[in-house]
């Protein structure tokens, strides 16, 4: 991905964000989240786990530099994030999708992120 492909993403509205995540992942084989060595990180907010993911390495990276130096992106295979997800259904747990710093992300719970990729990888097939 080019710098230019890279700054228009990061700079593009939440939504837009969510719904290139969603396709991404539909063609892609890793899911990016930010880990610290014991796991990956999470926020509590709300009473819900909240976890942060991406579609490329550049854009955790990217999230990583500005807000926690000390955390590395870390890489999940697509399908098994996906069976992760469907054992944390009904879990107080969401996922902030596609962060980019000074700007909103969309936040969705375990079940609606499985159900859109889900959705996106049968569009595919």
């Amino acid at each position: 991905m080019n710098e230019k492909a890279i700054e228009e993403l990061s700079s593009a509205p939440a939504q837009k964000r969510y719904d290139h995540f969603v396709n991404a992942e539909a063609d892609n084989d890793r899911v990016w989240l930010l880990g610290d060595g014991e796991g990956f990180i999470s926020y509590e907010h709300e009473g819900f786990t909240h976890y942060l993911v991406w579609p490329q390495e550049v854009f955790a990276q990217r999230f990583a530099d500005v807000r926690q130096p000390d955390d590395t992106p870390v890489s999940m295979d697509a399908h098994r994030f996906m069976d992760n997800l469907k054992g944390m259904a009904g879990a107080s747990i969401h996922f902030m999708v596609f962060a980019v710093e000074g700007a909103d992300a969309v936040v969705v719970s375990a079940e609606q992120l499985l159900a859109d990729l889900t959705d996106a990888m049968e569009r595919v097939e």
